[in-house]
C-alpha cells in the first residue's frame, strides 16, 4: 500500500480491504492512533481512504506506512466481515422507511394547515391593510 498523497505531517492512503466494512475502519482508526507520533486519524469505510496526521519529530511516513500495513495484515477476521442488511419487511428497514414517509407527510399536512400562506400572498394583503 503506497501513500496517495504526502504533505508535511499528513499522509493519505487507500485500502480496498476496508471498503464497506464499518467495523474494520473503526478498528483500523483505533489501532493507527496507537502508533507513536500519530495525532489524528480519519478512516472512511465508504471510500477506503485513510488520512493520518502525525508529528514529524516523532514519526515519519515510512514508519506510519509500515505500521498501517502491519495492522491491516493482522486485523481479526470478525472485523473484516460485512454485517448482513436488516430484513426489508416486518420490523426491518422497510417498516421504518414507511413510518418515516408517513411521518413526513403528516408533518407537511399539519404545517400547511397551521402555518400562514406564502409571503407573496400575505405581504400585499398586509400592505393594502396598512395603506387604508
Amino acid at each position: 500500500m503506497a501513500p496517495l498523497s504526502v504533505l508535511p505531517g499528513r499522509i493519505r492512503f487507500e485500502s480496498p480491504d476496508i471498503v464497506g466494512k464499518f467495523k474494520a475502519s473503526e478498528y483500523l482508526a483505533k489501532e493507527i492512533e496507537r502508533l507513536n507520533g500519530v495525532l489524528e486519524v480519519l478512516v472512511n469505510h465508504r471510500t477506503g481512504r485513510i488520512l493520518v496526521k502525525f508529528n514529524e519529530d516523532l514519526a515519519d511516513r515510512t514508519i506510519i506506512t509500515k505500521g498501517i500495513k502491519e495492522i491491516l495484515k493482522n486485523m481479526p477476521e470478525e472485523q473484516l466481515k460485512i454485517p448482513p442488511h436488516p430484513p426489508l419487511t416486518k420490523g426491518g428497514v422497510g417498516d421504518l422507511a414507511g413510518a418515516g414517509l408517513f411521518k413526513h407527510a403528516l408533518i407537511d399536512a399539519v404545517a400547511y394547515a397551521l402555518l400562514p400562506k406564502p409571503l407573496n400572498i400575505i405581504l400585499p394583503l398586509a400592505i393594502n391593510t396598512i395603506k387604508k
